[in-house]
């Protein structure tokens, strides 16, 4: 460790303190460690005011690193520290983007949100001051513990307090048997610090190995270092609260001054007032007399109101009738539209059916008169037909007259040949009889 940068450490001063102060004792300590460390990636787990990350912050600007840096806060305060407003990040926020704003970023998140934003092995310092149990610490640490890279150094806050459910310190003392590269201060509630493997080269941190001989000596410096920063908070404090005293007495005195004023002003007002009240009083007596006659006529308005309201409620009673048989009444009108409308609905229907008979029934007029043209027609040629008939039933009834005749004539032409047969020879008559054969066949 070079003396000159143990003397640099004495030289900072934060620009910026504010409320609370536990971090404060460590801002010496914190910026020499930025300008020793020289980090590409820092990240501090709860920010709170800011006293701790901004004291970072100014350290990176004024060495000139390229140092990227990181807040990470719900800004919402806890059960330790105590739940607070919006108005803490409201004043952080633009002082911080106004001086650091191009190397830093406020994350208002939860550390286990933030985490899967920063690569493995990526993170050269983090500063875990979140929720101070055990569990919580413990959890925090293991779950940044792969981001950090291998010589990553880590701080931890308020190791030195065994109160209230603090339980860090527990945490604290496995971590040192664990990480032998470790160091705590013990003043400003104590502020641990460990690196994960020794960085070869890297002389300045040398003073982490137990058998360091600068170890008491850097513990001692550092602390009356803190000690300094704390009593100039507790100056910046101390001129804030005398400068808000003198400006409440300032407000105090206007005050005074504006009441006296006030109270000369009354006391006019009040002189005043009784030369009115004086009036008021006579006036108040004529009103008086007035209110008397008021309340008799008061008294006849209100029976006549009475009279009315009795009138207004049996009107109303009337009125709740009518608008009953009025709705009644409106319900009726309301089936007979609908029965009008059915009825409507029918008669459209039956139009429709009424044009279709109608062209039937003209269809049907021109098939019977086609019809009966045709039966005229028919009836003539029946006429026709049964005048020929006629004609040849006499025709027919003449044939059968002839025919009687013809076989009158055959049968005594018959008997002629029989006689005349029986009377010759067969030989003679054989001809004959073949000729009455052929006689009757005919």
């Amino acid at each position: 460790m070079e003396l000159i940068d143990l003397i640099n450490a004495s030289r900072f001063k934060p620009d910026h303190l504010a409320f609370p102060d536990a971090w404060v004792g460590h801002i010496p300590f914190g910026a020499w460690l930025i300008k020793t460390l020289k980090p590409s990636i820092f990240v501090e787990l709860g920010t709170h005011s800011g006293n701790s990350y901004l004291a970072f912050c100014q350290a990176i600007h004024e060495t000139k690193l390229q140092t990227l840096s990181y807040a990470i806060d719900t800004w919402k305060g806890d059960e330790q520290a105590g739940f607070y407003g919006e108005d803490v990040y409201g004043n952080l926020k633009p002082y911080h983007d106004d001086h650091y704003g191009n190397f830093s970023n406020l994350m208002r998140m939860t550390f286990d949100e933030a985490v899967s934003y920063f690569a493995d092995q990526s993170v050269e310092l983090l500063h875990i001051d979140g929720l101070h149990t055990y569990d919580a610490v413990k959890h925090d640490f293991e779950t940044w513990l792969p981001k950090l890279s291998t010589t990553a150094v880590v701080l931890f806050h308020d190791t030195n307090v065994r109160e209230r459910e603090f339980g860090i310190w527990k945490f604290w003392l496995e971590l040192c048997k664990q990480y032998p590269l470790n160091f705590e201060f013990v003043h400003s509630h104590g502020l641990g610090v460990i690196q994960l493997s020794e960085a070869k080269g890297n002389k300045n941190l040398e003073w982490l190995n137990q058998d360091n001989e600068n170890r008491t000596l850097i513990k001692e410096y550092f602390s009356a270092l803190g000690e300094h920063v704390i009593n100039q908070y507790r100056q910046i404090e101390a001129n804030q609260l005398l400068n808000d005293t003198r400006l409440e007495n300032e407000r105090l005195n206007n005050k005074l001054n504006t009441l006296q004023a006030q109270i000369a002003e009354h006391e006019q007002l009040i002189e005043a007032l009784r030369s009115q009240l004086t009036e008021k009083e006579q006036a108040l007596q004529d009103f008086a007399q007035q209110v008397s006659s008021k309340n008799e006529a008061i008294a006849r308005l209100q029976a006549q109101i009475a009279e009315h309201a009795q009138l207004i409620e049996a009107l109303h009673s009337q009125l709740a009738e009518k608008e009953q048989a009025l709705q009644d009444f409106a319900q009726q009108v309301s089936s007979k539209n609908e029965a009008i409308a059915r009825l409507q609905a029918q008669i459209a229907e039956h139009a429709q059916l009424i044009e279709a008979l109608h062209s039937q029934l003209t269809e049907k007029e021109q098939a019977l008169q086609d019809f009966a043209q045709q039966v005229s027609s028919k009836n003539e040629a029946i006429a026709s037909l049964q005048a020929q008939i006629a004609e040849h039933e006499n025709s027919i009834h003449s044939l059968n007259s002839q025919l009687e005749n013809r076989d009158q004539q055959i049968q005594i032409l018959n008997r002629e040949i029989v006689d005349y047969t029986s009377s010759t020879s067969w030989k003679i008559t054989r001809p004959l009889r073949r000729l009455s054969s052929l006689v009757r066949r005919k």
